[in-house]
């Protein structure tokens, strides 16, 4: 069953239906209040150190970088998980086949 799902597996399909639910989440994210989390990750980018007492500082390198380009408001907050979902989907399909041939030897 899953031999059929990759071998029938269309590229272009996928990029155009990543690219369609990115600009949706970033659009409605856009509009949205943020979060507690989100907010709370604001902070930390305001206020950069090398680690924070529960969570790794690359999130608020990230959210400090997009905020510094596209200034401080809700869609530079969102852009930076929205863009790690959209690089994490493009690499689960890039290294699925390879790891599922592995797999079965």
């Amino acid at each position: 069953m899953i031999k059929d799902i990759l071998d029938n597996f269309n590229k272009k399909k996928f990029i155009i239906f990543l690219v369609g639910i990115t600009v949706l989440r970033l659009a409605i994210g856009s509009y949205l209040n943020l979060s507690d989390d989100e907010a709370y990750y604001l902070l930390w980018s305001r206020n950069l150190g090398m680690s924070y007492y529960d969570h790794p500082p690359l999130i608020a390198y990230l959210i400090r970088l997009i905020t510094s380009i596209f200034g401080e408001n809700n869609f530079s907050v969102r852009f930076v998980s929205v863009g790690m979902i959209s690089i994490t989907s493009i690499y689960i399909s890039i290294r699925s086949p390879t790891i599922y041939t592995k797999v079965r030897g």
